[in-house]
């Protein structure tokens, strides 16, 4: 698998100083959601110690992907979104195909 990391996406972690990030599996329960399988990208250190994750170096940065992810052409892109006056870390191209 390959991880690519967006110019914006490294900019806004490198101004945050992060080290590390975490991409989580995660499956939407709620009653107005989807249900489909979706992904948490997230500056740190893994939060569910219950889960095996894949260990990438990327631009001196540590990636942890879940290992439940699939990804489209085995390409994970982090990116970054803006909205107002947020930012996060997203994680493109899953493959639902194959997480389904």
């Amino acid at each position: 698998m390959k991880v690519k990391i967006t110019k914006d996406a490294f900019e806004f972690l490198k101004d945050k100083k992060a080290k590390e990030i975490t991409i989580d599996y995660i499956t939407s329960k709620q009653c107005c959601g989807s249900g489909l399988p979706s992904s948490d990208t997230y500056i740190g250190v893994p939060r569910r110690i219950d889960r095996d994750y894949i260990v990438f170096i990327n631009n001196d940065i540590k990636i942890n992907i879940d290992k439940s992810l699939k990804f489209k052409d085995d390409l994970c892109i982090i990116d970054l979104v803006k909205l107002l006056f947020t930012k996060s870390l997203v994680s493109n191209f899953l493959d639902y195909d194959k997480l389904i």
